[in-house]
């Protein structure tokens, strides 16, 4: 069984919007119906605004805490090609810094 989608949840739940990313670690590229940016300038949110896409194909534009979202039909068929998770601590209020050597 996969858990990426019920750990994808779990975070989600506790305020962190999340997104499925492919192996590399990259977002899914856009759709068909976002090429052109047709969706309010996403994914590099030049003019933000709402996209009625379900598919989880703005890069971090994209990123939820919306249960429905997460688990819709869409995003499932996503979460079945994710590596892992991705997620927009900027959108939960959240500072990550990362220390290296």
């Amino acid at each position: 069984m996969n858990s990426i989608p019920s750990t994808a949840l779990g975070l989600a739940e506790h305020g962190l919007p999340v997104l499925p990313l492919l192996a590399d670690k990259r977002p899914f590229g856009l759709c068909r119906a976002c090429e052109g940016l047709a969706c309010g300038g996403r994914p590099n949110m030049a003019t933000p605004g709402p996209c009625a896409c379900p598919w989880p194909c703005h890069g971090w534009a994209a990123a939820t805490t919306d249960p429905t979202v997460v688990g819709s039909p869409q995003w499932t068929a996503a979460w079945r090609r994710a590596r892992t998770i991705g997620y927009h601590p900027g959108g939960a209020g959240v500072t990550v810094v990362d220390l290296d050597n």
